[in-house]
């Protein structure tokens, strides 16, 4: 089982520096979780961390649950999952 990012202060701290450093080396692979906690293959994101990662989650994916890995090189840097709220609806 994955841990909760955002439920340990150590684990959401050390996410925040890795979205934020700028090391070339870094890579991110996002997954969408399913109902039963599993991994929905393909990735939904492969690539450079970026401090608008959650921003993004929310916006261009309806937020939910993600199963998130940061690498640098062949080094695992952090694994976890994160929850993002679905964004707001704008009533008119």
């Amino acid at each position: 089982m994955m841990r909760d990012i955002f439920a340990s202060d150590r684990l959401d701290e050390r996410f925040t520096q890795l979205l934020e450093d700028g090391d070339p080396r870094l890579r991110l692979y996002v997954y969408r979780l399913d109902a039963a906690g599993r991994k929905i293959r393909p990735a939904l994101l492969v690539g450079r961390p970026t401090p608008d990662l959650c921003e993004h989650l929310r916006l261009a994916h309806g937020g939910g649950a993600f199963a998130v890995m940061i690498r640098r090189g062949a080094m695992m840097e952090l694994s976890g999952v994160i929850r993002i709220g679905v964004p707001h609806q704008h009533l008119a």
